[in-house]
């Protein structure tokens, strides 16, 4: 591998570490909510929701959901996800 190649092919590998790294802990919007992500863990309680977002991170492990009004489930409403606890 050429020398500038190998060179830029590091710094594009620790630019996508810096960008995952900013945002493992952070607050963000899930479908415009209230809910908090942390690592894996999203927490959506007291968040007045009526449905399950649809946009959770696939690596969500830990999904907090407790006191909001949410009514029903359909199938497949947690397909893709790994969820240790619910």
């Amino acid at each position: 591998m050429d020398a500038k190649v190998f060179v830029l092919f590091i710094l594009f590998l620790t630019n996508i570490s810096i960008l995952i790294c900013e945002n493992i802990n952070s607050e963000i919007s899930i479908n415009e909510t209230d809910c908090r992500i942390s690592q894996n863990k999203v927490n959506c309680k007291e968040a007045n929701l009526t449905t399950i977002p649809w946009d959770i991170p696939l690596s969500t492990t830990n999904l907090l959901l407790s006191n909001n009004l949410i009514q029903t489930l359909s199938n497949g409403t947690f397909a893709g996800l790994y969820l240790h606890a619910l």
